[in-house]
């Protein structure tokens, strides 16, 4: 159980689970039958041991929002819950008391929100697929808000059913203008000390606005130094164009 945060959505599974789970109504499936593919894809057997409790835990919010959740999914959630179980899990994983103490707090919002009434069912429609359109190799840059340009090698693509996502990493240098940048060798640039994204929402509006500012585009290919690519392919975080404009995560840039 990979996480990142004490809220029921902050850890690997929803992350998924969400995208899946949504996917499967759009489908057309029903409920029930997309919480079963789901238990499939994500190796979720009826055993009550970690994963299991985190996934029932993390359904029952994904169906509740979307005015779609089963009795038994309620039942299993709450029933979790009353069992203190996860807190355990949570204790077993390292966590220290002040953490358990936002998980219980969790916990217990989650259970007043599933006894509640839920929202009428949502339409879900089907994801739009991702396609990143720089190759491996290329280099793009990124006008940040402080009007400065950026680049990023794109050194890899991930490719899942969601479509293809760009695998970036941050160049070491940043310029005034598109023409500071045009006529050098970006072979000759080093790879900046952040950590390498993985680029998700390229169909998304951010995106598609920062294209028609001309904020982004093919700044050139990083051609003489292949080498360096494959040493920036170890981990990355998952990103949004979002977290580029707004300086959420001000950490994994160096702007």
């Amino acid at each position: 159980m990979g996480t990142w945060g004490t809220a029921i959505f902050s850890n690997d599974l929803a992350a998924d689970a969400k995208n899946d789970y949504k996917e499967h109504i759009a489908n057309g499936k029903a409920p029930k039958e997309a919480r079963v593919l789901l238990q499939k894809e994500h190796g979720i057997t009826e055993d009550n041991n970690e994963d299991s409790r985190e996934f029932w835990l993390v359904l029952s919010l994904i169906e509740y929002k979307l005015g779609r959740l089963e009795d038994e999914v309620k039942e299993k959630a709450i029933a979790i819950i009353d069992s203190g179980e996860n807190l355990k899990d949570w204790q077993n994983l390292g966590a220290d008391a002040k953490d358990v103490k936002k998980r219980e707090a969790v916990l217990e919002k989650l259970k007043q929100t599933l006894l509640s009434e839920q929202p009428a069912a949502k339409p879900v429609k089907k994801r739009p697929v991702n396609i990143t359109p720089y190759k491996i190799g290329e280099v793009f840059y990124y006008q940040h808000t402080n009007e400065k340009f950026y680049l990023f090698l794109v050194y890899r693509h991930h490719t899942d059913k969601g479509g293809t996502y760009a695998c970036a990493q941050q160049l070491d240098a940043s310029y005034e203008a598109k023409t500071d940048f045009e006529n050098i060798d970006l072979s000759s640039l080093s790879i900046r000390d952040t950590k390498p994204q993985m680029i998700t929402n390229w169909h998304g509006r951010l995106y598609k606005s920062l294209i028609k500012q001309s904020r982004i585009g093919l700044a050139g290919v990083y051609t003489n130094n292949p080498d360096e690519i494959e040493k920036t392919a170890v981990g990355c975080y998952i990103t949004r164009w979002e977290y580029f404009e707004t300086g959420k995560r001000d950490y994994l840039f160096d702007f």
